[in-house]
């Protein structure tokens, strides 16, 4: 994908055989692809990929929480796309949301509670199929007060891994090397995201 002469051939077949649908069908887009796009990686910087596996929607699965981040960055507010399964190693984008992975909780009634450090709000969500509907927002939260004690039990509660991976490792090798960078431990066949797809117009 961003591998030199060799990445720019792929990059144009793909291209042209992704041309916009007639009629408005749906491509299915390999999901790492679609989040380096959306996420607007930059070639050649040395990226690495955050994931969240938590179900913030309350159905009993998984939801696929992605970022993107530099070498270095741990506990910034980052851009996490919300990835939902539609079945058949699909998924559809449920949303995006910029909160730090120290700095949020799932609440009980299906959502998520974010600090929001650019506002200074703490902000509810209640998240449903259909995305992410704001429930409410605080303004006067003092940093490392107890909603900080809050996210960092819920952390503990509910042993939240929060995983990393190289981007150049994710896009060419089939068992990565994924560190759970709350503990700094590596964590074993976690995968890529190969065969993992989804659907836009």
């Amino acid at each position: 994908m961003r591998r030199g002469f060799v990445a720019i051939a792929v990059a144009m077949a793909l291209s042209c055989s992704r041309a916009a649908p007639a009629n408005g069908q749906q491509v299915e887009v390999p999901l790492l692809e679609h989040f380096e796009e959306k996420s607007q990686m930059l070639p050649d910087e040395p990226y690495r990929v955050l994931r969240i596996d938590l179900d913030v929607t309350g159905d009993g699965a998984a939801e696929l929480l992605l970022a993107k981040t530099l070498p270095g960055g741990r506990s910034g507010e980052q851009e996490w796309f919300v990835y939902t399964g539609a079945g058949d190693a699909r998924y559809r984008l449920l949303g995006v949301l910029d909160f730090s992975f120290l700095l949020f909780r799932a609440n009980a009634e299906s959502g998520l509670v974010v600090y929001d450090a650019g506002l200074g709000v703490l902000v509810t969500y209640r998240v449903d199929s259909a995305g992410f509907h704001e429930e409410s927002r605080r303004s006067d939260i003092a940093i490392g007060g107890p909603e900080w004690e809050a996210f960092d039990s819920w952390r503990k509660e509910v042993r939240l891994k929060v995983l990393s991976a190289e981007i150049s490792d994710l896009e060419t090798n089939a068992d990565p090397k994924w560190t759970d960078v709350l503990k700094n431990e590596v964590i074993p066949g976690v995968g890529n995201f190969v065969g993992l797809t989804i659907a836009q117009q």
